[in-house]
């Protein structure tokens, strides 16, 4: 008997979850042609199999009792209807998928025929849509991990989407192999408190991915719990780092700031790069994953300090050491906050650049600038979502293309007020 007719146990705990819609199963087989199925099926897994081309799938099957033969340049794999059996009778009847938020959380529940809606569909090629009057006008785009934020953010905010499949292949010339899990996972969780599914491109990566994912589950109290694996996620995105130089618009931005024509920066990147620039009054909203402190006693380091030592790395006083970047749950560095907004409230000039303005609560900085009556400069290589409310002037373009134009003319004309 099948487990969606037999009685539901009782649950003994309630866990909050996305309702999706409760709906009513119609029965189109009979129990006779859904056994008639099931007899055909454990056959042609046994004859004539199934073709394998991965050597570690294939390992699994056998090492569960399935028959595996060589096929040329694959495997042929019989599976034998016991292992089916044991398989179908061992799977639980009940899962519970996570998310950021508990209340995204999904329970599939073998006992309930609950339909949720979830996005799919993965692309290579993301459409950019600009309209032209009321005509759209469409440029194809490969995909990349700002498109893929841009659809997380999307999905969080359609009402009656319960989950979000990973849609966007990101073809980013900085993602490799080695990197691309982690990056479609850290992209998506960072803009989306729903339950998050992507396929994986290398095995390797699940430790990784699966160390993310707990940082974002469980915050700070995750991190407190288990350091060491948390931390094996941290070294090596510091490692990734680590090998990323200043591009042209981090420079652009350093240069101004040594002509006396930028105050500050307030970033939410938690790279370092303006520093490496040569930017020296940079104000990260989201902290410094190289600057690292104590939960203890708040004693401050920087990885170069602990770089090659024991993971994790410990303070002085026998704590673990944590980079300055919140965890989900965590709040957001207070003193950078208030130092952005005093900033921002005394600026004349303020320039907006590589941001789509939907990351709070650091978007609210350019507000408060504008509702102190600066002028509002926006670099960006498509409109966002300051361009049509507070934007005075848009300099659409490549950042690092367009702050070094920026940059010339701005030596031109103190070199020319100079003389």
């Amino acid at each position: 008997m099948s487990k969606t007719t037999q009685e539901k146990p009782k649950q003994t705990e309630q866990v909050r979850q996305r309702e999706g819609a409760l709906v009513v199963p119609h029965e189109r087989l009979s129990q006779s042609q859904v056994r008639l199925i099931d007899e055909i099926s454990h056959t042609l897994l046994e004859d004539p199999g199934l073709l394998c081309y991965n050597d570690e799938a294939a390992d699994l099957f056998k090492a569960a009792g399935a028959k595996v033969e060589d096929a040329g340049d694959c495997r042929r794999i019989r599976v034998p209807a016991r292992i089916v059996d044991d398989a179908v009778a061992s799977a639980p009847s009940r899962i519970v998928l996570g998310a950021r938020n508990p209340d995204n959380r999904l329970i599939l529940d073998a006992y309930e025929p609950r339909v949720r809606f979830v996005s799919g569909a993965e692309t290579n090629i993301w459409l950019k849509v600009e309209f032209d009057g009321a005509t759209p006008r469409f440029t194809r785009e490969n995909g990349s991990i700002a498109h893929l934020r841009e659809s997380a953010h999307l999905c969080d905010n359609l009402e009656h989407l319960d989950a979000f499949i990973r849609n966007v292949n990101i073809q980013d010339k900085e993602v490799t192999a080695a990197n691309k899990d982690v990056n479609k996972y850290a992209a998506s969780l960072n803009n989306i408190t729903k339950h998050v599914q992507a396929g994986l491109t290398s095995l390797d990566a699940l430790d990784d991915v699966i160390r993310l994912g707990r940082i974002a589950a469980g915050g700070k109290e995750a991190f407190e719990e288990n350091p060491e694996k948390v931390w094996g996620f941290f070294s090596q995105a510091i490692g990734l780092m680590e090998q990323v130089d200043p591009n042209e618009g981090h420079k652009a931005l350093a240069r101004l700031g040594q002509l006396g024509r930028m105050a500050a920066i307030v970033t939410q990147n938690v790279d370092g790069l303006h520093q490496a620039a040569g930017s020296e009054n940079v104000i990260e909203f989201h902290g410094n994953v190289r600057q690292l402190h104590c939960l203890q006693c708040e004693a401050r380091y920087t990885w170069d300090e602990v770089k090659g030592g024991k993971i994790p790395p410990l303070c002085r006083c026998g704590y673990v050491l944590k980079p300055t970047v919140p965890l989900f749950g965590d709040h957001v560095n207070i003193e950078a906050a208030s130092t952005a907004e005093v900033l921002a409230a005394n600026a004349q000039v303020m320039l907006v650049a590589c941001t789509h303005g939907d990351i709070a609560p650091v978007n609210q900085v350019p507000l408060v600038a504008k509702e102190y009556g600066a002028v509002i400069v926006e670099v960006n290589r498509d409109k966002s979502l300051y361009t049509n409310r507070i934007t005075d002037y848009f300099l659409q373009g490549e950042a690092g293309e367009v702050l070094t134009a920026l940059v010339r003319e701005v030596e031109g004309i103190l070199a020319s007020a100079a003389n």
